[in-house]
């Protein structure tokens, strides 16, 4: 029997060691996809240290800091993301919900905008799930739509392409076409995602893809 002696770690909950990760500065904050389902790894709604990150008003303006909305794939759609590095216009991201999933570089105009204005930043509890689950496929005909994009929150019409999030668990945006305006508001579709219901947001809900995105 060894005499050495040994070291005793005690046992940390989940959810507070995901905190503590989240707010190292260091931290492994890299992101590929989100949690299995059951997993811990969504962190809540605010960055750490609680201060809100700036919603920038314009693809060039996106800076340090920033918060947008990246694309992860085709499949897996798009989430939340803090700009952590800046090498001209290749952006260095971390997913904000998902800050031990490993970062990724993105070109300024692959990235989508939330609304600048007041608590833009504080994403909406789902009032009810319209949208099912994440890992819906499009199909052929679905990919071959062209819809103009928006170039302000303004200009959203019929017919155009946005971002909408899912009212799912899972944090996650995904391509959606106005099909009916409703108050200042659109009734959509899911681009990509057949046999789904139609789903009502607020204009200032939406995200805007970058026009020049090519």
């Amino acid at each position: 029997m060894s005499t050495a002696t040994k070291a005793f770690v005690p046992f940390i909950r989940r959810d507070l060691y995901d905190k503590l990760v989240a707010a190292a500065p260091n931290g492994n904050a890299h992101p590929t996809s989100p949690p299995a389902s059951g997993a811990s790894g969504a962190t809540g709604s605010k960055p750490p240290g609680g201060s809100s990150p700036n919603l920038p008003k314009t693809w060039q303006e996106i800076a340090l800091g920033d918060l947008v909305v990246a694309q992860q794939n085709r499949e897996d759609g798009w989430y939340e993301a803090i700009v952590a590095e800046a090498n001209g216009d290749m952006l260095t991201l971390r997913w904000r919900d998902y800050p031990q999933e490993r970062r990724v570089v993105r070109h300024r105009n692959q990235l989508a905008l939330l609304y600048p204005g007041s608590n833009a930043a504080e994403p909406k509890k789902p009032i009810k799930a319209t949208s099912g689950g994440k890992h819906d496929k499009p199909t052929a005909a679905d990919q071959n739509d062209i819809q103009p994009l928006p170039k302000d929150w303004q200009e959203i019409d019929v017919n155009q392409l946005v971002l909408a999030k899912d009212d799912g668990p899972w944090l996650s945006w995904w391509e959606a076409i106005p099909v009916e305006k409703v108050s200042d508001g659109f009734k959509l579709r899911w681009r990509d995602r057949v046999n789904k219901s139609l789903f009502t947001r607020p204009r200032l809900e939406l995200a805007l893809i970058c026009p020049d995105a090519t």
